[in-house]
């Protein structure tokens, strides 16, 4: 009884039970822990729990096969066991997760009927780090959190490839940093100006620094910007500067990830503010002599305006087409035969709207 009893420790049989893959999930679990389940589907259909391995993290640990970590005693049918070396194991305690590690999984003893992995980290914290799972059968790559469970079904078929032992591996890799796609600049009519910037693969981002600058060169930060999708979303953002300067300032941002390092977007530069003129049309002199009328167009719609100088009996003594194309444009009139009395100027401008000024003829 006693040497069963230490046979089913060293297999592991916390893994095999259906029970204690609900108590070690995430509640209660201190240690940096990756746990894989396998799933296979019984002869009713049901999917059920055939086998599990268990890694702990820890820089304590020898990644060398020794008396902390525990070997695997193969099963019948199903077994699942990590691969290190010459070694199979159900627990692996090895040290801290690292780019250039590479999780070899020994899949053997199967059937043909439908499998799923569980892959459930507990306690792991690496953000500069991603992880895929490689089925080198079907020559894919699947994205493993490292944060939450994934879920990942697979078939054992007649093909005698898709039972080879070491179909599946966990590679671990550089997390590709996030991404700017886009940064534009726009001036509003009030002077402000707006400045939107997207990006993707947000990850690994603690806050966002929105940067000015006069000469292109020396930047300052004039706003910051919490993420929003920091879980490899691709999010936009939209800032609207108060405070920008009249002439044309460049803007660009700065992504402060959370290891320390900056990523910044390219710098774009914004138009510069245009003072607005008032917008006026004037006669001059008022009361005229000797038919002379000067007309100022300031601040108009450049194109072609008519003019009309009609008598009190409402007929047009004058008329003109005058194309503006100047911001302020003086055009003398002369209107030959103007007697004395009172008179009304006609005139339409590029938009068919009438304004109409009263003219007193000396």
């Amino acid at each position: 009884m006693k040497t069963f009893l230490l046979t089913l420790v060293l297999a592991g049989p916390l893994l095999f039970t259906e029970s204690h893959a609900q108590q070690i999930n995430r509640d209660g679990v201190t240690v940096p822990t990756l746990e894989i389940n396998l799933y296979a589907r019984a002869m009713n259909g049901s999917m059920f729990l055939a086998d599990g391995i268990l890694q702990n993290f820890n820089n304590n640990f020898s990644a060398a096969v020794d008396n902390m970590d525990v070997r695997k005693f193969m099963n019948a049918t199903d077994n699942l066991a990590i691969k290190n070396g010459n070694y199979n194991l159900i627990v692996e305690r090895r040290p801290n997760i690292c780019t250039s590690d590479t999780l070899l999984l020994m899949l053997t003893g199967t059937r043909v009927a439908p499998y799923r992995f569980e892959i459930d980290p507990s306690v792991l914290n690496y953000p500069n780090i991603k992880s895929v799972l490689i089925d080198k059968y079907l020559k894919t790559e699947t994205p493993v959190s490292l944060t939450a469970v994934t879920s990942v079904s697979f078939d054992i078929t007649t093909d005698p490839l898709s039972r080879v032992a070491n179909r599946f591996m966990i590679v671990y890799r550089m997390q590709d940093p996030v991404r700017f796609t886009a940064l534009t600049v726009v001036r509003n009519k009030d002077k402000t100006i707006n400045a939107v910037f997207k990006t993707e693969n947000e990850n690994n981002v603690n806050s966002y620094s929105i940067e000015r600058s006069i000469d292109g060169i020396v930047f300052e930060t004039v706003a910051s910007q919490m993420p929003t999708a920091n879980n490899f979303g691709n999010p936009y953002y939209n800032f609207t500067d108060a405070q920008a300067s009249l002439e044309a300032p460049w803007y660009r941002i700065r992504a402060n990830s959370i290891s320390g390092a900056a990523i910044y977007s390219v710098a774009v530069r914004a138009n510069k503010a245009v003072e607005e003129t008032a917008v006026t049309l004037t006669v001059f002199p008022n009361p005229v002599s000797g038919g002379n009328i000067n007309i100022g167009f300031t601040g108009q719609l450049f194109g072609l305006y008519k003019v009309q100088v009609v008598n009190s009996k409402a007929q047009v003594v004058y008329a003109e087409t005058i194309n503006v194309q100047t911001d302020y444009m003086k055009k003398q009139i002369i209107v030959a035969g103007l007697t004395t009395g009172i008179y009304r100027l006609f005139i339409t401008d590029v938009n068919g709207k009438k304004i109409i000024k009263t003219i007193i003829a000396e």
